[in-house]
């Protein structure tokens, strides 16, 4: 994900540990510099989310959103997040999004956990092929990231994810950073270092 204001070619790629690190400090209420990702409902009946990738020209954009409950047998509430549970991630009777197993996010050095990932992929429910094939034209991929490991006791049901396009047309548009003199290290490496950078005059999509 471009963001202008820098030199041509610096992209928004966090690591995955960088990425629980944005998580961590979304869910414990602190302050975040402007930055790319986006507050959206991805598990919900509208999928506004969509329409973002059309907007922005990209094949890659990062969301915050929250999983939805669902009903145990015996009537508790699961949030699939905070030590576990079920979260319900169909989008309506529209489509699925179907995962595969977590995987576990360490510390560099590869000692202490601190979160997981699942990657899951887009399926819409229609029965008809043709149907299927128009919808997944250009098909949607995503990575989900949660608190996990020493921040378990923390985690809510508020999740990171990277949704990809897989067939999308190429990148033109950008993300807005009304401010030429942006750090470099800022837009490089989002990082515990980036925390401490000064909000930033710009706009972050939202729906």
């Amino acid at each position: 994900m471009r963001i202008t204001g820098t030199a041509p070619g610096v992209r928004f790629e966090p690591e995955d540990d960088q990425i629980i690190t944005y998580l961590l400090d979304k869910v414990t209420g602190k302050d975040l510099p402007q930055n790319p990702v986006i507050d959206c409902d991805l598990y919900g009946e509208d999928e506004a989310w969509k329409e973002l990738f059309v907007e922005t020209g990209e094949s890659e954009l990062y969301f915050f959103t929250r999983l939805r409950k669902v009903k145990t047998k015996k009537g508790e509430m699961g949030c699939g997040g905070g030590g576990g549970g079920r979260a319900e991630r169909t989008i309506g009777s529209q489509a699925t999004w179907r995962s595969s197993k977590d995987d576990p996010i360490f510390l560099p050095g590869g000692s202490v956990q601190i979160g997981s990932k699942r990657a899951f992929t887009y399926r819409p429910n229609q029965s008809s092929a043709a149907a299927r094939k128009k919808e997944t034209g250009d098909g949607f991929s995503m990575t989900e990231y949660r608190l996990d490991g020493v921040f378990d006791s923390v985690a809510t049901d508020l999740v990171m994810c990277s949704v990809r396009r897989k067939e999308g047309r190429a990148s033109s548009s950008e993300i807005e950073i009304n401010d030429a003199s942006v750090p470099m290290a800022w837009c490089l490496r989002p990082c515990r270092s980036i925390m401490a950078q000064p909000m930033m005059g710009g706009r972050v999509f939202s729906c």
